[in-house]
């Protein structure tokens, strides 16, 4: 299902009923899918809980959920951004909101992306490719150096053509930047 819809943040998978109700009250999701393979009578009474929630409620067996992904409206399949500042980013099996302004670059590792933040000391992976995270960071804050590279304007120190056009971040880093993206960094 995610690859199908990538734009899906999955906050948990549960068995019990009392855990999921504490995660939906915190975390608000906008969907809920609910395998009807698992439940019996007595939690599918407590899912009357559910209904002070304002989530949409999917009831699935295995076989209906590539069934179900068509019919969903186009509301749910819209990325979510908490606020324009910041995105959800799993560090440590925890969700975290990450502000822009804590992103030093995001460097593309096949299908997978990993975050630099001025915070850690290791790089934080996420399973989304650039391309999705290049769409949510708009193109204001962070400029692409090359395929690989997406750089938060506000950590580059200086542009150097030592060896090819080259970006020096605050922390010492050196990126390539392609031909074509040579353009658009003189513009800084």
């Amino acid at each position: 299902m995610q690859q199908k819809m990538p734009q899906l943040n999955l906050i948990g998978t549960f068995n019990c009923v009392k855990d999921s109700m504490q995660l939906l009250h915190k975390e608000n999701p906008k969907l809920v899918f609910i395998n009807l393979e698992h439940l019996n009578a007595e939690k599918f009474l407590q899912l009357q809980q559910m209904q002070s929630t304002k989530c949409s409620i999917i009831f699935i067996t295995p076989g209906t959920i590539e069934e179900n992904i068509k019919h969903l409206p186009t509301q749910l399949m819209e990325t979510k951004t908490v606020d324009k500042k910041q995105l959800r980013l799993k560090i440590d099996d925890t969700t975290h909101l990450v502000k822009f302004e804590n992103i030093i670059r995001l460097q593309a590792q096949g299908n997978y992306t990993l975050f630099y933040l001025n915070n850690r000391t290791k790089p934080v992976i996420s399973s989304r490719t650039l391309k999705f995270y290049r769409n949510q960071l708009g193109e204001k804050q962070f400029i692409r150096a090359h395929r690989s590279h997406l750089i938060n304007r506000n950590f580059i120190e200086n542009i150097t053509n030592k060896n090819g056009k080259q970006v020096i971040l605050k922390d010492g880093t050196a990126i390539k930047v392609s031909r074509r993206r040579a353009k658009e960094l003189n513009s800084i």
